[in-house]
């Protein structure tokens, strides 16, 4: 038998191998991205596995002959490595949005904790005092014993309302303007809720609110020193854990690199398994950065 002859077997068997990797590679190029970096992990190792099955081939078959397989195979490689850096585009995707939820749901969950009072005492203002007898009803008041018409206001028809002053109608006018958008009035506000009430239970929550501001207007260097202040100053808040994955972020941001890293690799060693110690994971790998 020659040797042409011998060599048809491996040859036959090649382009059947060929031909659903070629496959793999065209339905990924042409159909929709995969929904999950999962899909996206089982098509490349299925790539893998039938690239590692050609070479194998290709050494069984000798140097003979094997000029169009090598060819073939060289595609193939060069299409997984097409494939490879999608893959990684989408896992970056993914990352950056789980991220992004991790960051919400923290939030929500602080909010759930710290926000106490909102509108807790809407429309329990105190009684308006009986006129002394003798005396008539000041103007545009009811007479004695008889309520004042539905939705008229007794005394004040047409004024403004008053301006927040507690601390808790200061901080959720300030959380107000901050949702909004308006970080400038928001800043201030937070601030003018802090004085209001330095050692009251939201003072912890003011402070924190006062470094997400800055950090939403890109003020970075500021933002780390008002959660330096949270830290030091009310060590036991709840705030604290959440203060530190943002210090650790407004660190990077502000290009100290170092300080960074050390920031959040203390908090991943310091409270594991928290939803602040795994969203600092995920940002330091997103950063090419493996934690410790």
């Amino acid at each position: 038998m020659s040797r042409a002859a011998a060599l048809r077997p491996a040859a036959a068997a090649l382009a059947l191998l060929l031909v659903p990797v070629a496959g793999c590679a065209t339905t990924l190029e042409a159909g929709p991205a995969p929904r999950s970096s999962a899909d996206m992990q089982s098509q490349l190792f299925k790539l893998q596995k039938d690239t590692a099955r050609i070479l194998a081939l290709l050494e069984e078959s000798g140097s003979a002959g094997a000029g169009e397989a090598q060819s073939a195979c060289a595609e193939v490689a060069t299409r997984l490595a097409d494939i490879e850096q999608r893959m990684s585009a989408i896992e970056e995707q993914l990352l950056a949005t789980q991220s992004r939820i991790d960051d919400a749901v923290t939030e929500v969950r602080s909010l759930r904790r710290s926000v106490p009072y909102a509108f807790a005492r809407q429309g329990s203002g105190p009684e308006p005092a009986a006129a002394p007898a003798g005396q008539l009803p000041p103007a545009g008041s009811s007479p004695a014993g008889q309520p004042a018409a539905a939705g008229t206001p007794a005394d004040t028809a047409g004024a403004a309302p008053a301006p927040p002053t507690s601390p808790e109608e200061l901080f959720n006018a300030a959380y107000a303007d901050f949702s909004r958008g308006n970080y400038d009035l928001a800043l201030g506000e937070f601030e003018q809720a802090l004085r209001a009430d330095p050692d009251g239970p939201l003072a912890a929550t003011c402070q924190f609110f006062i470094g997400e501001t800055l950090m939403a207007m890109n003020r970075y260097q500021d933002a780390v020193a008002a959660f330096d202040q949270l830290i030091s100053a009310w060590p036991g808040s709840q705030r604290v854990r959440t203060a530190r994955l943002k210090r650790g972020i407004a660190l990077f941001e502000s290009h100290r690199t170092v300080e960074a890293v050390q920031a959040l690799q203390d908090l991943i060693n310091e409270a594991p398994g928290s939803d602040e110690a795994k969203i600092a994971e995920e940002y330091l790998r997103r950063k090419g950065i493996e934690p410790n």
